[in-house]
């Protein structure tokens, strides 16, 4: 048994632009549910305590911060000295000092700038006022 086709179907130059835009539709409607559908991490700020089972050990870091990478799994052994947890220092302190802190210290010494430059164009003020007036003499001298 043959199989023969009666209708011929006949795709003309409108219909395959048609086909390529659905083509393209359904390709961004892809690339738009992909990031959708993906799991994204996001940070915490914790404090410094780690629970374990028998026992609670406490662990402080040197600088408050966030955690940005947990070294151990649960369950698994540790030593002493042993690091558990990268943390990233808080933007708020700089150098060790709180930010602010360290902002007021800068606007001193930029104060104590300002007021030298102040001072010394006090002094070449007054030179010049004094050059002027000199020269001012020698004018109404010589008349």
């Amino acid at each position: 048994m043959a199989l023969t086709i009666k209708n011929k179907i006949d795709i003309g130059p409108g219909q395959a632009w048609a086909n390529v835009c659905w083509v393209f539709i359904f390709a961004a409607m892809g690339l738009a549910i992909f990031p959708l559908s993906a799991s994204f991490s996001r940070r915490e700020q914790v404090s410094s305590f780690l629970t374990a089972d028998p026992q609670i050990v406490r662990i402080d870091a040197p600088r408050p911060g966030r955690i940005q990478r947990i070294a151990v799994r649960e369950g698994q052994g540790v030593k002493r000295g042993e690091i558990l947890i990268s943390v990233d220092p808080d933007p708020v302190l700089v150098s060790g000092k709180p930010a602010a802190q360290a902002e007021l210290e800068r606007l001193k010494v930029t104060e104590q700038e300002l007021q030298n430059r102040v001072q010394s164009i006090g002094s070449q003020i007054t030179l010049k006022g004094e050059e002027l007036a000199d020269r001012i003499d020698a004018v109404t001298d010589a008349r």
